[in-house]
């Protein structure tokens, strides 16, 4: 539950963000880019995975390989397809507490690459802020919403 309560958090900041609406705003950037805005996209997905570090004496990087952190990128690229912000596999569905899961939305049921297996693909509608003409008070500060009450005033 911490980790979807974080991707959500982060999208409702980025999206009440004075100085990101500002930026995005601009003249040269709207005419460059009609109707731009910051948007950014999750994909969850559970699984194991291997850190390795990648590079040389001057700069070193960690990475993660496995097919998990492959389809946790393909859920996110998938986000911009489906028009979410948040895609959850089901095997993340399955880890979150039953009153979570609840809130969820089935979105589509896909069978990725080099799996024979179906794979239910969940969302999170985020809840968008009045000031970008949603319903969401511009006056919760979802930092400092208690964890056992976060879900239920987003």
């Amino acid at each position: 539950d911490a980790a979807l309560r974080s991707y959500i958090r982060i999208i409702i900041e980025i999206s009440r963000s004075k100085e990101l609406a500002r930026f995005a705003d601009k003249t040269d950037i709207q005419k460059r880019l009609p109707g731009y805005y910051m948007r950014l996209g999750f994909g969850l997905h559970y699984g194991w995975a291997i850190e390795c570090t990648i590079g040389s004496e001057k700069k070193i990087d960690a990475s993660y390989l496995s097919p998990h952190v492959n389809l946790s990128s393909r859920l996110e690229a998938a986000t911009k397809q489906y028009g979410v912000e948040i895609l959850l596999s089901e095997d993340t569905l399955l880890l979150l507490s039953p009153s979570v899961q609840d809130l969820l939305r089935l979105v589509d049921r896909v069978t990725v690459k080099g799996s024979i297996k179906p794979m239910e693909l969940y969302t999170f509608d985020v809840p968008v802020c009045a000031s970008r003409g949603g319903s969401l008070s511009t006056d919760i500060d979802v930092a400092t919403l208690p964890a056992d009450k976060f879900f239920e005033l987003v």
